[in-house]
């Protein structure tokens, strides 16, 4: 994000919220600033912070299982992109939390996170 909008790490970190705001409302697009607290944005400038997630995440390829996650709903469902997009997010960071609890933390893999989806999706619908 910081290469996109030209602002230090430090910035972006500090301002997640304003600055995909600005960014989604600036580029008409929807911003997922995957971290701590994943952060989705859209065009007409409503910010979403996603409550679920864990640190074992912060891993190699989970960026790109979320990204796989995005797909996959928005073709699913193309007429309901926020919903897709916030729903992917929230399923990603229930997988990781579901994993970590039975996995632990240390060692955790990207693709643990597929191992976790459906326990995700079922908890999700309870």
């Amino acid at each position: 994000m910081g290469r996109l909008t030209g602002a230090s790490v430090a910035d972006v970190q500090s301002n997640r919220v304003d600055i995909s705001r600005r960014f989604a409302k600036q580029r008409a697009c929807v911003v997922v600033l995957k971290g701590e607290r994943t952060v989705i944005a859209l065009p007409d400038g409503r910010v979403y912070v996603n409550p679920t997630g864990t640190p074992a995440m912060a891993t190699a390829g989970s960026g790109d299982i979320l990204t796989g996650m995005i797909a996959g709903l928005l073709a699913q469902f193309p007429e309901r992109h926020e919903e897709a997009v916030l729903a992917a997010v929230w399923l990603h960071g229930r997988a990781g939390e579901l994993g970590a609890l039975e996995l632990g933390e240390m060692g955790f893999a990207a693709m643990d996170l597929l191992r976790y989806l459906p326990q995700a999706i079922r908890s999700a619908r309870a």
